[in-house]
């Protein structure tokens, strides 16, 4: 019997001995970018002898994410990162535990949640935007940071962003840790005791005792508190078994790290495009001056605000903050022609397929018209993907979608910005793709003291 003859898999131009180990050390963004500029619909590159598949097309993303994405696990990419958010986290799970978890976290994301965790989005941007002064020079980066910081310890401990300075400097050490995990897939274990390892061994210690102590005292809250925490502590499945005390660590601080870190990151880029487009930018105001007419934004007003979800979106395009991802076939499959043998590594690069030409004109042309309801729908369902796809898309995609929204259109009823001169900012492709640090310059537009108290 003859064996089935696959198509062949191109591989970028990279050196025969060690591959392009290098080159995704130090430039891992420019590396994916060069697979799907060579390569086309697939691509590939090695790290010494251990070949990576790239996948650049929406219908063989489609077909590995969605309709096969019970072939596919994620395990052995979300081990080396599993000290900080546990085993249990919802990114590295599959099969009927992930589905069950899935099923549990739920509750908390839906419509009429969201609206209570909409005034918690618009009092902190309301408690950024009131010492605000006309002209000043601010790093929207790092002020981005902090919001989302302070968006999210409210909506998910009841806490304030400033409250426990340890355990948010906790999260930031853990968070270069897992930076320096994605940039070296064989750094050192944790338990090598270097002084990297040892301070981010300390921080973990800190932060899971710290969420620990959370989770005890949104047990003793009353149940309307409405803040994330007390909601996971009582959520039930179907037989009415609750989470273990591992498993709403793990699921709380898989929340809080992605809704403060992707969401800062989207934030600051699309402000960042908003300062390099006036034009953007007096669209977007006259859109919300119009529709608010002064007033605070509220949920309700989001879809009469469709040209401001439409930068967000094409800012998301231009850099995903979760720039990539991994999955390993559980059994050898074939795609297209195209074989995945079990276990093969492929890393799925939202930030690849957004660039694709194929679906993208230009696309390192930033236009939000991209995304009108029009040209949107000829999207192919994988082409656009930000919040990745399939069982395992973002749970929280909606609850970010909305904070961005809210920020943004809130933001711009009180400022204009514009990019403070001789700035080169770049990405920075860490544990999320982060822009490097900038500088715009605030214009007020109204007077301050107009902000809700």
């Amino acid at each position: 019997m003859t064996a089935p003859r696959y198509k062949t898999i191109p591989q970028v131009r990279q050196p025969l001995l060690f591959g392009s180990w290098s080159e995704f050390r130090h430039d891992r963004l420019g590396l994916l970018e060069r697979v799907g500029r060579e390569c086309g619909e697939i691509g590939s590159f090695r790290i010494g002898p251990v070949t990576i598949i790239v996948p650049n097309s929406a219908s063989i993303l489609q077909t590995l994410l969605v309709d096969r994405a019970s072939k596919l696990q994620s395990e052995v990419f979300f081990k080396s990162v599993s000290p900080v958010m546990g085993k249990t986290a919802l990114p590295g799970i599959h099969g009927d535990y992930h589905l069950r978890m899935r099923r549990m976290l739920a509750p908390l994301f839906t419509p009429k949640r969201l609206l209570g965790y909409a005034q918690h989005m618009v009092s902190c941007t309301d408690d950024m935007l009131r010492p605000m002064q006309d002209g000043a020079e601010i790093d929207f980066v790092h002020m981005m940071h902090r919001l989302t910081r302070n968006i999210i310890a409210k909506s998910m401990f009841n806490m304030k962003g400033d409250e426990d300075e340890s355990f948010f400097e906790s999260i930031r050490v853990s968070t270069e840790y897992i930076a320096r995990l994605v940039a070296n897939p064989v750094a050192l274990p944790l338990s090598v005791p270097t002084g990297n390892n040892r301070r981010a061994r300390g921080a973990i210690s800190i932060l899971r005792r710290r969420a620990r102590e959370l989770i005890e005292e949104a047990g003793n809250r009353d149940e309307e508190a409405g803040d994330l925490l007390s909601l996971l502590f009582r959520t039930r499945d179907e037989d009415g078994s609750g989470l273990t005390e591992e498993e709403l660590i793990d699921q709380s601080l898989t929340i809080y790290l992605a809704g403060h870190e992707t969401t800062a990151n989207s934030l600051s880029w699309a402000w960042l495009f908003i300062a390099r487009n006036p034009e953007i930018q007096a669209r977007l105001q006259a859109e919300v001056d119009e529709v608010l007419n002064g007033r605070t934004p509220t949920p309700a007003d989001l879809p009469r605000l469709p040209y401001a979800l439409q930068v967000l979106k094409e800012s998301l395009r231009m850099y995903t903050p979760s720039f990539l991802f991994g999955r390993a076939p559980l059994e050898d499959i074939e795609v297209e022609g195209y074989q995945f043998r079990k276990g093969q590594f492929i890393i799925i690069s939202p930030h690849v397929i957004h660039h694709n030409p194929q679906y993208y004109p230009e696309p390192e042309r930033f236009d939000p018209e991209r995304f009108t309801p029009e040209n949107e729908k000829k999207l192919p369902r994988c082409a656009y993907m930000p919040f990745g796809m399939g069982p395992h898309i973002c749970i929280g995609q909606h609850f970010a979608l909305m904070e961005m929204h809210l920020v943004l259109t809130h933001m711009l009823q009180h400022l204009s910005v514009s990019l403070v001169p001789g700035q080169q900012v770049r990405p920075l492709p860490l544990a999320t793709l982060a822009p490097s640090p900038f500088t715009l310059k605030v214009t007020l537009r109204r007077p301050v003291l107009a902000l809700a108290s």
